[in-house]
């Protein structure tokens, strides 16, 4: 009798974390929501530091570093929540789009990890230590390495999503 009972609260607790179409939809505009929170910080970088005006007026590098580096936790965990779900019960177009709305949020994940790497070393030029323009455009080579990335994911994941 306990066996049983053992065997049927298991498989209660599998069938609660399976995951459905709609919760893989769900999870996908959870991502589209970060992803919206890294374009603001993206955009800063962009205004900061690309404009002519950005070399007559004090950009808060720490306080964007500080935003990115929280943005960074979250893609983390969205990560790990992904990568915790039971996958057993999908079809193989769910499957498929499970599979790249992973690998996005970890292309978004390392994306948004550089821009903070970015953001640190900016702040601590603004605070007078060294940042050599070769470091500069090798943290901004793999930066931009790292949005071709998620961008090429993306593109996947959109037209995965039309066919759930």
């Amino acid at each position: 009798m306990a066996k049983a009972m053992l065997i049927t609260i298991c498989l209660c607790l599998k069938l609660n974390h399976m995951v459905t179409t709609n919760q893989l939809r769900n999870e996908a505009w959870e991502v589209n929501d970060l992803l919206t929170q890294y374009v603001i910080l993206h955009n800063h970088l962009l205004k900061s530091a690309g404009t002519f005006s950005s070399l007559f007026r004090k950009i808060d590098f720490q306080k964007l570093h500080d935003e990115t580096v929280t943005l960074l936790e979250k893609f983390q965990e969205k990560t790990t929540e992904l990568e915790n779900l039971a996958k057993d019960n999908l079809g193989e177009k769910e499957r498929q789009f499970f599979d790249c709305l992973l690998s996005y949020t970890r292309a978004l994940t390392e994306t948004v990890s550089l821009l903070s790497a970015m953001y640190y070393a900016l702040n601590e030029k603004a605070k007078g230590n060294k940042l050599s323009l070769k470091d500069h455009l090798e943290n901004d080579k793999k930066y931009q390495v790292s949005i071709k990335n998620y961008l090429s994911y993306g593109v996947k994941l959109n037209n995965l999503y039309k066919s759930l």
